[in-house]
């Protein structure tokens, strides 16, 4: 059963490093797309791959920040471990963890709004962050480059000349006409002696010698890089608002008959206790609201 395996890589660098991985271990270019902030129909790609939500706009700003994606349509259960084991050496981005980190940042937002709504209502503080990031410079090996020594056996043809002696035994007769020797009476008798023939050969025999040496050394030369990178930070601008101003209680404001709200309600109480009581407490010419009768 096919499945995708997705890598998300903070450096385009790594991700290309990867991708010549997973070739190299036998997976099909056809098999794999790689998507970086030049590649067309991103969303239709996250969508095609069956990427949820909340993956793929993680995935998105990882792209839109300079990192890529790798996407692999693994044909196995064990092609799809093999890719991953690949992805993770490169350096691939912990999705779960930007996902817990995504959910937080969203839940924050939320308990400040709601906090900060009801401090300022019952008269509280709201205590705003502000968020700064820091740069970070670190270092990491890479292998960028090197020599390859292969050792090879060669025959070299050699010629060296060198003179050998042969023998040869030459048997003939030849007539003489001599007087009888000594030594010719004592040489009648039987007997046998051989002569043999003596050949040189040549022997050839090799020694083994040194006559080079290849040295391979490293030099280890220290550089400074000046790393330009940009870091966030949040700010909080504190504009004043002009409006009405919002009260509370009782006060006096002038009715359209000129009368005060305030002395019209006194004097709906005093009515009340004049009719009571028949009597003009608040000498104003008149008893409950009523003149009096001369």
């Amino acid at each position: 059963m096919a499945k995708n395996v997705v890598g998300l890589f903070e450096n385009k660098s790594d991700a290309q490093t990867a991708q010549q991985q997973l070739q190299s271990a036998g997976f099909s270019q056809s098999n794999m797309t790689f998507v970086d902030q030049a590649s067309s129909r991103f969303s239709s790609m996250l969508t095609s791959a069956g990427i949820p939500d909340q993956d793929a706009r993680i995935y998105a700003d990882g792209v839109q920040q300079g990192g890529a994606l790798i996407i692999l349509q693994a044909l196995s259960d064990r092609d799809a471990e093999r890719a991953a084991d690949i992805l993770d050496r490169n350096n691939v981005v912990d999705i779960s963890g930007r996902t817990q980190g995504y959910q937080r940042m969203s839940l924050e937002r939320t308990t400040s709004s709601a906090t900060a709504n009801t401090n300022l209502y019952e008269g509280g503080e709201v205590a705003i962050p502000i968020i700064e990031e820091e740069l970070h410079v670190g270092k990491r090996e890479v292998e960028s480059g090197g020599v390859r020594v292969n050792t090879r056996v060669e025959e070299i043809p050699v010629n060296e000349q060198v003179t050998l002696r042969d023998e040869t035994v030459d048997v003939h007769r030849r007539r003489v006409d001599r007087p009888v020797s000594e030594a010719d009476l004592s040489a009648i008798q039987e007997g046998s002696f051989e002569v043999r023939e003596t050949d040189e050969q040549a022997i050839v025999d090799k020694q083994a010698r040194v006559v080079e040496e290849v040295v391979i050394d490293k030099d280890v030369q220290e550089r400074t890089q000046t790393i330009s990178d940009t870091v966030r930070r949040t700010d909080v601008d504190v504009d004043q608002i002009q409006g009405g101003t919002r009260t509370t209680g009782t006060t006096t404001g002038t009715t359209s008959s000129g009368e005060s709200t305030r002395e019209r309600g006194g004097s709906t109480l005093g009515n009340a206790a004049e009719r009571l009581t028949g009597s003009d407490l608040d000498s104003d010419g008149d008893v409950g609201g009523k003149r009096k009768k001369r």
